[in-house]
């Protein structure tokens, strides 16, 4: 990694079939098999970016079904991780969570109703949140 780079994620345990799900700071979202990482290079992109975007998050698509996306203004949205095309390496993504302008995502991951997350020192149950559809704006939690 250069001085300007941050290890978000690392996978240790390989299944060429299995899917990752990416997400971005500018609430883009991706599905991509791990075969698409298979290179003899030593680095490879991962993901296409926009300036002034970053990935927040990735994770192995296990049992759960559902992606939570939290925003810094406290509106989250859950969906189906079956919404989520699955897409090569290089594309930038789809729209997991629609953002205002002064917006970011700062929490993603794969989730079941029994999952709990901390924001700003509270913790919220994922069985209180009604799940949505992506690409919206999403409901502020409390």
């Amino acid at each position: 990694l250069t001085s300007s780079e941050v290890a978000v994620s690392v996978i240790s345990d390989y299944k060429p079939k299995e899917k990752v799900l990416f997400a971005t700071r500018k609430g883009l979202v991706k599905r991509v098999a791990l075969s698409e990482f298979d290179t003899t290079r030593k680095t490879t992109d991962a993901t296409k970016l926009a300036a002034g975007d970053a990935v927040i998050a990735v994770t192995c698509i296990s049992d759960a079904k559902t992606v939570l996306l939290v925003s810094k203004n406290k509106l989250c949205v859950a969906f189906e991780v079956s919404s989520i095309s699955v897409l090569k390496k290089t594309a930038a993504g789809i729209i997991g969570m629609k953002l205002a302008d002064d917006d970011e995502v700062i929490y993603a991951d794969m989730v079941t109703d029994t999952t709990e997350f901390t924001l700003d020192e509270k913790t919220y149950s994922v069985k209180k949140l009604t799940p949505g559809k992506r690409g919206t704006r999403g409901k502020l939690i409390e």
